[in-house]
């Protein structure tokens, strides 16, 4: 099914660029939908100034998620629904933690930030060996229920897919443990030497 609407929208040029509302982009600039994640499956691959070719215009109506489409044809931004949720240092005892709310599209890295912020103070934190100071996700963990949050997902999907009440999202922090150390290398010289039976032979004999 052709959608016109993405059509005019994609095909008008000036200088070579592609003019929409919101930002303009070079015609040859590729477009590319693919699942989310690094083995992301990619369905769509196409230049926008081929955006107006039927197969294109078919895959962008077979594979665009809607909200894209509401925001090409009818120039309407998505709405951005507020989540409330709880941000607390586990530990062994009950700790409400901070009441938060912010829109469902806030990345979990900023609670990670926010958590660093809590834990060593404004500015402060842990430095690795060269005196720069560590990302936040490296030194720490943020977990709803018992589950390590990955910092590239969002608040609606942590709501919506892995948290199992209802109210107010539980989220939770603490320091991540040190990576175990290396194990040193056996010395060749404390192997144990090992005696040729031949020798052993003829000592006997």
């Amino acid at each position: 099914m052709d959608r016109p609407g993405i059509v005019k929208q994609l095909r008008e040029k000036e200088n070579d660029k592609m003019n929409l509302q919101f930002f303009s982009v070079p015609g040859n600039t590729p477009v590319i939908l693919a699942e989310s994640g690094d083995c992301g499956t990619t369905h769509v691959r196409f230049l926008c100034s081929e955006a107006d070719l039927p197969h294109e215009s078919r895959q962008i109506s077979n594979f665009c998620p809607h909200w894209i489409l509401n925001i090409i044809d009818h120039n309407n931004l998505p709405p951005h629904h507020k989540i409330n949720f709880s941000l607390s240092k586990l530990s062994g005892k009950e700790n409400g933690g901070d009441r938060l709310s912010a829109q469902d599209i806030l990345s979990i890295h900023k609670v990670y930030d926010y958590a660093h912020q809590q834990l060593y103070g404004e500015g402060g934190g842990k430095v690795d060996a060269g005196g720069e100071k560590v990302e936040s996700t490296l030194c720490l963990e943020v977990l709803c229920g018992d589950k390590v949050l990955s910092p590239d997902l969002d608040l609606r999907t942590v709501k919506h897919y892995l948290w199992k009440g209802g109210g107010d999202v539980k989220l939770s922090y603490r320091e991540r443990a040190p990576a175990p150390a290396p194990t040193p290398p056996v010395p060749a010289s404390s192997k144990p030497k090992q005696t040729d039976s031949n020798d052993s032979d003829s000592s006997l004999v």
